[in-house]
């Protein structure tokens, strides 16, 4: 039984009780034949002194449930921001990023119980839970997020968005867009909702990558790999800055 459900029914019981007691102590009365006025006498009397553990029981009882509910968390807790801040989200309409890991990871994601389960090959997976979803192929990848400013992690499992990265990387006009010197950002266009959302890409002006975020990039390591252990990529690059070099495309 939930514990508030366990103090409302202990409450009831209680109060059945008293009301019992209080019953009984007024027939009492009337069947030893006593004087009306000392029968309401004793049951005012009765009634009094019950009436008044009665309250204190429930003052009791609320006193406690607050106090419960008030020790829970402290009046100044507030939730950490976990590490899905990381993560690169497209919001409808744009989201305009640099790409800075030389190549992506290349995986596959199911998603078990709520979480992300990874492999390099499907068939390491287990079935999603869902019977709607399906083991998907995604690309991870080290970006610069210009909208937040701050250096993310790219996964992307939509077969549009690929196509179109894969499609400019093959053209000679463009080619990869994370080389620190003929690089180019890219402005991912999200538009529609559910089964009918649908993503556009438009390559930006190439050039150099610029040196404030060159500078971020080098003090934020991520270890991509990480991700197929359920390691947080971020955290795992912190204790590991010495291996980064595959994952820094402008040293």
């Amino acid at each position: 039984m939930p514990f508030a459900e366990a103090i409302d029914a202990a409450a009831g019981t209680i109060s059945r009780r008293l009301d019992g007691a209080r019953g009984r102590g007024g027939e009492c009365c009337r069947s030893n034949g006593g004087d009306p006025r000392e029968t309401n006498l004793g049951r005012r009397t009765t009634n009094g002194s019950n009436d008044e553990k009665h309250e204190k029981t429930r003052k009791h009882m609320s006193e406690t449930t607050t106090t419960t509910k008030a020790a829970f968390l402290p009046d100044d807790y507030e939730v950490p921001s976990g590490g899905s801040g990381h993560y690169t989200k497209l919001e409808t309409g744009d989201t305009r990023l640099r790409i800075l890991s030389q190549q992506p990871l290349i995986g596959h994601i199911s998603w078990v119980e709520g979480k992300p389960r990874r492999a390099r090959n499907a068939a390491e997976l287990p079935s999603p839970s869902r019977p709607d979803d399906k083991i998907r192929e995604f690309w991870a990848m080290k970006v610069y997020n210009y909208d937040s400013q701050r250096i993310e992690i790219w996964e992307i499992t939509q077969m549009s968005i690929k196509n179109v990265l894969a499609n400019l990387v093959r053209d000679p006009e463009w080619g990869n867009p994370s080389d620190a010197q003929t690089g180019y950002g890219i402005k991912v266009t999200r538009s529609g909702s559910g089964i009918d959302t649908q993503y556009g890409i438009t390559p930006g002006k190439a050039g150099p990558l610029p040196a404030e975020i060159a500078e971020l990039a080098k003090d934020t390591p991520v270890v991509l790999s990480a991700l197929m252990d359920g390691d947080d990529p971020f955290e795992v690059g912190l204790s590991a800055s010495e291996d980064m070099d595959d994952d820094i495309p402008f040293n």
